[in-house]
């Protein structure tokens, strides 16, 4: 099993990259001209830089607090940086004046902030281009980003209530995306909005429930990202990776015996000929990090606050030999979980050769290889979303989105590795799977195996713990060769 339900909002969560914030709003900007406008509906609400969950869609916030006109950006598929002015703060007219003034000075902001991050749109065989470097657009939009993001955290302090499942900044569209538990939470919702003052046409809406992912099911050794492994479930092996010189992997913390906790649990790999799992012993759990404090979570919102997880990865000790930072590679069609091998029948592996930073960008197509669905490919929807499972929320993750419609990751496929290819046989890792919502029919290819028992059910968008916010809770942690 594994976690389910959490744009061009970019993910960087800085803090931990070294990347630059924009400054505090001064005299000169457009803020100082417009803070007299009235008082915000609802009360303005931001995280700021020194919050241990700031995330990207903060700091692109910090640039609209400054120069309320940002309405955010994307970067469209004629490979150019478009950047979103806006009509609208606080629920009221900026004016042309202003609008036209600032507009220089939010290009700047940007660019000083996402500039180094790589465009989504690449083509095969050259260096991708960095977004400084693309052509820039201006199109007008209604709402401040600053708003977006307010009305995002009013509503993450309303998680508790049960409404909603997952919430992120829809950048590209310039709205607040909220996906409710159930079609029968929509009028509970619609008065939340009334109540918070937030505007229902400032929100898109849909329908899913979260859920935890948990064939790539041979016996593979040594073991490397991207096959089976199973704990209390039966989930994917993420990567291979070393810290404070212990050799291990990471895969979904939710797949082991106590979701949170470190037990030293045991995690097995491989099944016989006949398909039945082998107790074959290949590392025992050596960290997981546990619940963050509703401290260590909050918001400036009076809204009683839960506690969240910036991770849901755990670190396993291996006990057998091992390989650092490789991953299985498949015949790599569509939902394929044959192994891909060599002329002398060896399996053929991916090397990490790098990791992903603050220059992934949405949009960004990347792979994913789950014990369940196989090899797939899905766009990042949101680089900064908030999953709710009842008892605490999962802040800042990764929202991959399916590009055709169809399901991305099934039950199984928690834990699992994603990345992008950078040549035949190298990779750049993105993350670790743990989760889904918005349910698809479960197709022909997700089906049970001996010893498993329930049903399957699989989800067109996953999420993912990046491996910025893998490094702020295992610090020295080498992903790669």
């Amino acid at each position: 099993m594994a976690k389910f339900p959490l744009v061009l909002t970019l993910g960087l969560l800085l803090t931990a990259c070294g990347a630059p914030t924009p400054n505090a709003p001064d005299a000169t900007s457009e803020t100082a001209a417009l803070s007299a406008q009235t008082t915000p509906s609802p009360r303005m609400l931001s995280i700021p830089p020194s919050s241990p969950i700031f995330g990207s869609d903060d700091a692109l916030a910090q640039i609209a607090l400054q120069y309320p006109a940002f309405g955010g950006y994307t970067v469209s598929d004629d490979n150019e940086l478009v950047i979103f002015v806006a009509k609208n703060f606080n629920k009221k007219p900026i004016g042309e004046g202003p609008r036209g003034r600032s507009v220089g000075q939010i290009r700047k902001a940007l660019l000083e902030l996402v500039g180094d991050a790589e465009s989504p749109i690449q083509t095969p065989g050259q260096t991708p281009k960095k977004l400084r470097d693309l052509k820039v657009r201006h199109t007008d939009v209604d709402t401040s980003f600053a708003d977006l993001q307010s009305w995002r955290l009013h509503l993450r302090s309303n998680l508790h209530r049960g409404l909603i499942a997952t919430l992120s900044v829809d950048g590209a569209g310039n709205r607040v995306a909220v996906t409710l538990m159930g079609e029968d939470k929509r009028a509970d919702f619609l008065a939340l909005l009334d109540r918070l003052g937030v505007p229902p046409q400032s929100v898109a809406l849909s329908v899913g429930k979260p859920g935890k992912t948990a064939t790539l099911s041979s016996t593979v050794r040594p073991p490397v990202g991207g096959i089976e492994v199973r704990g209390r479930l039966t989930c994917t092996l993420g990567t291979n990776v070393s810290w404070n010189g212990l050799n291990g992997f990471l895969t979904a913390g939710h797949c082991s015996d106590i979701e949170a906790t470190t037990d030293n649990g045991t995690f097995y790999q491989g099944r016989s000929t006949t398909g039945q799992p082998l107790a074959y012993a290949i590392g025992t759990e050596y960290r997981e990090p546990g619940y963050n404090s509703p401290e260590f979570c909050k918001t400036e919102s009076p809204e009683p606050t839960l506690p969240c997880r910036l991770s849901d990865v755990t670190f396993v000790q291996y006990s057998v030999p091992s390989n650092r930072a490789r991953l299985i590679k498949t015949t790599e069609t569509t939902n394929s979980i044959t192994i891909a091998t060599d002329a002398q029948g060896n399996p053929v592996e991916y090397d990490v050769t790098a990791a992903y930073g603050s220059e992934l960008t949405l949009g960004t197509v990347l792979n994913n290889v789950g014990k369940r669905s196989g090899f797939k490919q899905a766009k990042v929807a949101s680089l900064s979303a908030d999953v709710y499972y009842g008892d605490y929320f999962h802040v800042n993750a990764v929202k991959m989105t399916a590009i055709g419609g169809e399901a991305i990751t099934c039950d199984g496929d928690s834990g699992g590795p994603w990345f992008s290819r950078t040549g035949t046989t190298t990779a750049k890792l993105a993350g670790i799977q743990f989760g889904g919502v918005t349910t698809v029919p479960t197709p022909a290819y997700a089906r049970l195996e001996p010893g498993e028992t329930g049903t399957i059910t699989c989800y067109n968008d996953a999420y993912y713990t990046s491996v910025t916010n893998i490094g702020k809770l295992y610090s020295n942690m080498v992903f790669t060769r």
